[in-house]
């Protein structure tokens, strides 16, 4: 994973730092992520390039016998997030000929940027990875969603109060914990689907701006979606944070059982 370097006079040295790393890899190589170069003018929106260093790039490559894998989702994987932005394809993985030939279907993934003036990028090497069984849970991200605690509250008083206070409690809590496993279950299709569809929108005029431009408000309206996405990945960051550290719990106390 490498991370090439902003300032313009500095990538001509970072080329020659690779170019040293490669000489002296024995096995094979996935070098993947923010290179900060571009190899064709097609990488820009603009014709605004350094052809010189391009070369050089592309000789680096070359010399190598590196290949670029192909990417899906999205040509430029950078913009300067401005009203009439400047895009260009500065993330690339490039793999050498070993290691293409034990992972031969390959491929990278352009996700939608969000968040980051960078699109990240997903290396899939086709093996597969098996999905897990979902358990149900409280979530602590509930508490964020507008209207939670009132709701809750009104549910709680939904029932008559028995006279019997341990009945009575047992019943709520019974009735409470019911609603909640179809609420929640709701409320994650919702979020879903709304997430696709921010997804999709934002992806509809990132191809607009690829092909031929946006106008000021149209690149508006692709940020406002872009902060409405980003405050549901937060929603769901909640969600894996909290199941994170129960699994850690899990494990450390099945640990301390040996």
């Amino acid at each position: 994973m490498v991370y090439g370097p902003a300032q313009v006079e500095k990538r001509a040295e970072f080329l020659e730092e690779l170019h040293h790393k490669m000489e002296h890899s024995n096995g094979p190589v996935v070098l993947g992520g923010y290179l900060n170069l571009i190899r064709e003018m097609d990488d820009k929106n603009n014709s605004n390039a350094d052809l010189q260093l391009m070369e050089r790039f592309n000789d680096f490559i070359d010399s190598f016998h590196l290949r670029e894998l192909r990417k899906c989702g999205g040509h430029y994987t950078w913009t300067n997030k401005q009203l009439n932005p400047v895009m260009v394809n500065l993330d690339r993985v490039l793999v050498s000929n070993s290691w293409e030939t034990r992972f031969p279907i390959a491929m990278v993934t352009v996700l939608t940027r969000v968040g980051s003036d960078h699109c990240p990028l997903v290396l899939d090497t086709g093996e597969g990875v098996p999905n897990k069984s979902r358990i149900l849970r409280f979530e602590k991200a509930w508490l964020k969603v507008a209207g939670f605690k009132e709701l809750v509250i009104a549910k709680w008083l939904e029932q008559a109060w028995l006279q019997n206070t341990l009945d009575d409690w047992q019943g709520r809590v019974r009735f409470l914990r019911q609603f909640l496993r179809g609420w929640g279950a709701n409320t994650s299709s919702e979020i879903k689907k709304r997430k696709q569809e921010l997804l999709h929108d934002i992806k509809l005029l990132d191809a607009q701006a690829e092909d031929g431009g946006l106008t000021e408000e149209e690149w508006a309206t692709r940020y406002n979606l872009e902060e409405q996405l980003e405050g549901i990945y937060q929603f769901e960051e909640l969600i894996w944070q909290k199941r994170a550290g129960e699994q850690w719990l899990l494990e450390g106390d099945a640990g301390n059982n040996r």
